[in-house]
């Protein structure tokens, strides 16, 4: 897998020092692949990049300063901002980012869902929950009138000996919040003593629902776990097996 990285991007995984992907959700955005940056530890030729990718057929062109490398196949594109990060995905939304000048315009949930999450995390994200809306009965998502309480959600999980997770969904209200919290601790009784009755569950498992703690500050409501390592581990292992 290594190797294969390191043909396609002429870097190695431990030369990546961070990866953000942006997209949009929600109406419209049914065809639209996600926004990749990824900042690297050392210098990136651009022009390395489009060699390495050799079933590409990529045409230069110039988007606000910057030489964009994109593929007259299937549309995607690439531009390397300063030696060291890399922007990956489709052409056009490359091109509006990079025409941009300035940064993105976005709703005040997304701002207060940035602000609860924790970037400097092995993973993390966040989310204005009312992107998951759907506009009929048709469509797939959450109808709106259950999202109405509700702000945004932002999540993390920190690999190390441990696997710590934690989930927080930002409410409009102290009471909203609350009301969450008591819902969250309800719902992991009864999934506990779902899982006593199952012959099969996992013991690892039922001791990690007990592990869960859902707590409410202010106007947010949060839940986190530690998953030891050993689990961690063995459930890997297990799904490795099935395949």
């Amino acid at each position: 897998m290594t190797k294969d990285f390191k043909d396609m991007t002429t870097l190695d995984p431990a030369d990546i020092d961070r990866v953000t992907l942006a997209g949009k959700m929600g109406k419209g955005s049914e065809d639209a692949a996600p926004l990749v940056a990824a900042r690297t530890r050392r210098a990136v030729k651009a022009a390395d990049l489009a060699a390495a990718q050799k079933n590409k057929q990529f045409k230069e062109t110039k988007v606000a300063g910057q030489t964009v490398y994109e593929d007259g196949k299937d549309g995607t594109a690439f531009a390397v901002i300063g030696g060291n990060m890399v922007l990956a995905g489709p052409g056009k939304q490359l091109r509006a980012v990079l025409e941009r000048r300035g940064q993105a315009k976005l709703s005040d949930a997304m701002r207060a869902s940035l602000r609860q999450a924790d970037f400097s995390q092995t993973v993390a994200f966040a989310a204005d929950v009312h992107l998951f809306h759907i506009e009929d009965k048709k469509g797939s998502g959450v109808e709106q009138r259950f999202l109405e309480p509700l702000v945004g959600v932002a999540g993390s999980a920190r690999v190390g000996n441990d696997l710590d997770v934690k989930l927080t969904v930002l409410c409009k209200d102290a009471e909203t919040a609350d009301d969450a919290r008591k819902l969250a601790d309800a719902g992991l009784v009864l999934l506990k003593y779902f899982a006593r009755d199952q012959k099969d569950f996992p013991k690892e498992g039922l001791d990690l629902i007990k592990k869960v703690k859902v707590s409410a500050e202010g106007t947010n409501v949060s839940a986190t776990v530690t998953v030891p390592g050993p689990v961690l581990a063995k459930a890997v292992k297990a799904l490795s097996d099935k395949k």
